[in-house]
């Protein structure tokens, strides 16, 4: 059963009534007020409930009856107000007020700020120029100051431009995560031209579509970035105009086919996000933040370059040392890291490192989350082992030039879901039907952003592009970006993600949608006993359950507490205890590992 989304802020037993006199002349009747009534719920994908809400027409009257710990007074006087609508205006498509439609449009936004007349790569150069001295970057036992990177970036812009390098033209960087690295990307901006990362280790099938799609102009690799340095070109500042529309890099992600897609995004988009981060992750002058994303992760690039900004220091942070947990605590605790960003699920394995070896992190100042729905039961665990270090849910696409909405946190949040947050600054976010109409306050919809985030679309993929981004039609002449997700806000404003819009599996002949999946995920870590948990869908109909924890629960205890809480349907039919969940290289749960380990070759028929 979909029940009535809570709207209340201070919930309390009980039932109240709100009434609106009905228009002179508007004739209804019993029939006329249930149609409306439907509508209504349906908008809010809510089934029928008259003990949360009863809607009456006596006389010239329209009564709304509620429950006072489901709706305050302002959310029942907003849906009596769908319901005048839907009785007045049947063909109406949309139940909003003008004031409602004003907020969602406009006042929900994040604050405008003007941002910097300079792209990032600028903002850089005049840091180089003001401490050429401070340490800039440092990768194990090697480091460069801002004068010596700038110089690096400099020369390798003069060698591009030299090669042929024209405006917006795409550089392919094909090196592992070094020192070179960030001299390289500095280097490709510098020259006005467009990043494109590729790593080093991706499968020959992938980086051969990639070269195809990008259509790219040059690539640089570590031999030719040693050549540039032995060409001896000029390193002062190229000077090279780049306007804030210009593309900046490619980031290249797979759609649900698998056929990589490459996202353009431009200068004024990426500034704007590294900005953001700066803010929300109290990033300022001496600040070390630690590097530890894939290239071909967007996120790379803001925890590359964002402490370049503000005189801090990026400490490059190697795969190796990111798939050994203990070492990566040992290296980020001597970097005096004071800025980082995971995924939820290694941010589980280190809280287990940190009991195992407790480590006092003294220069720790925030942490982010992104990457994986982050789930209230890790936020408690959090706040229990480090209270005074706010907590960042940060959430955002590729397409979007990252995240677009930040949501720090300094405590547990109250909600059982843990809330995205409000948008970054100079970003608009609608949660709309179908039709781009957005849908009433608490109501599930997609999630679709407008702003200077939004990118010029997919590189060479006309068709993806046309069918992903759009103008905004609330604004028009800016882009707007759907993103497939689907959430609705909150009584406070924020946003809460829902689950995917086409993400549907057949479970055991019952439909299932992505969000229950995370539901299920919910329900397992409520198991006593249980620290860690994912599930995976085997052979598009079967649940598979992977759990950690001090000491292993037997599968059918935590098959009978699942039972307690969910549909028979979407209690996973195999359990399996691991010692620790395997992760990818950026920190997220390996869900295809565990998809293999499930499959028919791996635990299907174990119950271990």
């Amino acid at each position: 059963m979909n029940t009535f989304p809570r709207w209340t802020l201070d919930p309390r037993p009980g039932t109240a009534e709100y009434e609106l006199p009905l228009p002179d002349g508007l004739s209804v009747d019993a029939r006329t007020v249930r149609a409306a009534h439907d509508r209504v719920l349906a908008a809010f994908c809510a089934d029928r409930d008259d003990s949360v809400l009863r809607v009456t027409v006596t006389g010239r009257t329209l009564r709304l009856r509620y429950r006072t710990d489901v709706l305050d007074r302002e959310a029942a006087a907003r849906i009596t107000g769908y319901h005048l609508t839907a009785l007045t205006t049947p063909v109406r498509r949309s139940l909003l007020s003008e004031s409602e439609l004003r907020f969602q449009l406009e006042e929900s936004a994040g604050p405008r700020r003007p941002l910097p007349g300079r792209r990032l790569h600028e903002l850089f150069e005049e840091r180089a120029a003001a401490h050429p001295d401070t340490v800039a970057a440092v990768q194990a036992d090697r480091q460069w100051t801002y004068g010596e990177l700038n110089s690096r970036a400099n020369r390798i812009g003069r060698a591009l431009l030299e090669h042929g390098l024209r405006p917006e033209g795409v550089v392919a960087v094909l090196m592992e995560r070094n020192l070179d690295w960030p001299a390289a990307v500095l280097g490709v901006l510098k020259a006005g031209g467009v990043y494109l990362p590729i790593e080093p280790h991706l499968p020959a099938a992938r980086v051969r579509a990639i070269f195809t799609r990008a259509d790219y102009d040059l690539v640089l690799t570590k031999d030719s970035v040693a050549a540039a340095y032995e060409e001896e070109h000029e390193d002062t500042d190229l000077g090279v105009p780049v306007a804030a529309d210009r593309p900046a890099y490619i980031c290249f992600t797979s759609g649900a086919t698998g056929e990589p897609k490459g996202a353009m995004c431009e200068h004024a988009g990426f500034v704007n996000h590294v900005l953001a981060k700066l803010e929300a992750l109290d990033i300022g002058p001496g600040q070390v933040v630690a590097q530890t994303a894939p290239q071909c992760s967007d996120i790379s690039l803001w925890q590359l370059l964002a402490a370049l900004l503000v005189g801090g220091r990026t400490l490059l942070v190697g795969p190796e040392t990111v798939l050994d947990v203990p070492r990566f605590v040992d290296t980020i605790e001597r970097g005096r890291v004071g800025a980082l960003q995971v995924a939820p699920s290694y941010l589980e394995a280190v809280l287990d490192e940190l009991e195992r070896r407790p480590r006092e992190l003294p220069h720790l100042r925030r942490v982010s989350v992104t990457g994986e729905p982050v789930r209230k039961e890790l936020v408690e665990r959090w706040f229990a082992a480090r209270p005074g270090i706010p907590l960042v849910n940060s959430h955002g696409l590729p397409e979007t030039s990252d995240a677009t909405i930040h949501e720090v946190m300094d405590r547990v949040p109250d909600e059982d879901r843990v809330p995205l947050g409000r948008p970054v600054a100079n970003v608009r976010i609608y949660v709309v039907d179908e039709h781009m109409v957005p849908v009433p306050l608490g109501a599930p919809g997609e999630i679709v952003f407008s702003g200077v985030c939004v990118g010029r679309g997919y590189v060479n993929d006309p068709d993806g592009t046309a069918a992903a981004f759009a103008e905004d039609p609330y604004r028009p002449g800016e882009r707007l970006y759907r993103s497939g997700h689907r959430g609705r806000r909150l009584p406070d404003g924020k946003l809460e993600l829902l689950g995917h819009r086409d993400g549907r599996v057949e479970i055991r002949g019952f439909r299932a949608e992505t969000g229950e999946i995370d539901e299920i995920e919910n329900a397992l870590l409520r198991v006593p006993g249980v620290r860690e948990g994912a599930v995976v869908v085997v052979g598009g109909t079967r649940l598979v359950a992977f759990c950690t924890g001090p000491a292993p629960v037997a599968a059918e205890v935590v098959r009978e507490e699942l039972a307690a809480s969910l549909p028979t349907h979407l209690v996973p039919s195999v359990v399996h205890w691991r010692q620790r969940l395997p992760l990818t290289a950026d920190g997220t749960t390996d869900r295809d590992t565990l998809t293999e380990l499930a499959g028919p070759a791996g635990l299907l028929d174990r119950t271990a």
